[in-house]
């Protein structure tokens, strides 16, 4: 998106909107993941997804059944959505241990 003009950018949001009005979003959903070329595009939406959810720090059981749902719609195994949640919320951690040690 790096490309992208404010206008570009704008016209965008206007396609989503117009497609959220018309259409059921389930059914949008299921048609953005199909549309995924790969793998790595599918971890790329589920990381999206987790960080929009993580960012308040705290996660509802609505949004853990949210994700759920979105992590078998992207067909990732338990074992890599885990591997994905601890290489994104998980980092911090290890840089406050090598800060503490520094000190």
């Amino acid at each position: 998106f790096e490309d992208y003009s404010e206008e570009d950018f704008e016209e965008l949001t206007e396609k989503v909107v117009n497609l959220i009005e018309e259409e059921d979003p389930e059914d949008l959903i299921a048609q953005s993941i199909e549309s995924l070329p790969n793998k790595g595009y599918r971890e790329a939406a589920y990381i999206a997804a987790i960080l929009v959810v993580g960012i308040d720090e705290e996660v509802p059981e609505s949004e853990q059944d949210y994700i759920s749902e979105l992590q078998e719609a992207l067909k990732i195994s338990d074992e890599r959505a885990q591997e994905l949640i601890d290489a994104v919320f998980g980092g911090d951690e290890d840089e406050d241990e090598d800060e503490d040690e520094e000190e």
